[in-house]
């Protein structure tokens, strides 16, 4: 039950989705949650768009991002983008019943090796 800031690097955006290459490009996340026990995440992506050749293309549904918080945090390549913007809405963290507010701040990062899925139904 925290907030998260992540410090601005020295990135910019464009040069971030250039080096991605593949990938995802994550605009808003609808939610979240982690296991502290086995170190397991998963977030409710709702909008992104694809990353193709290294150029953003079209919009992509929503699903979920998983994976280990450790593993995430080394794969994280190169320096953080240069703008932080803050996490959009407010969330709330239960646990026990008890709901506390969190947010966060971060600039683009480019992470590696995270599972796309379709989200359940």
């Amino acid at each position: 039950m925290a907030n998260i800031v992540v410090a601005p690097g020295s990135s910019r955006e464009e040069d971030l989705i250039t080096a991605c290459g593949e990938g995802l490009y994550v605009r808003e996340i609808a939610s979240g949650s982690a296991d502290p026990e086995s170190g397991r995440f998963a977030l409710f992506v709702e909008r992104a768009d694809v990353i193709r050749r290294g150029r953003l293309g079209g919009p992509v549904g929503r699903f979920v991002l998983t994976g280990d918080v450790l593993k995430a945090l080394s794969q994280i390549d190169g320096p953080p983008g240069d703008t932080v913007l803050p996490s959009t809405g407010l969330s709330l963290c239960v646990k026990g019943g008890d709901g506390v507010p969190v947010g966060g701040a971060a600039p683009a990062l480019l992470v590696r090796s995270l599972l796309a899925r379709p989200p359940r139904r």
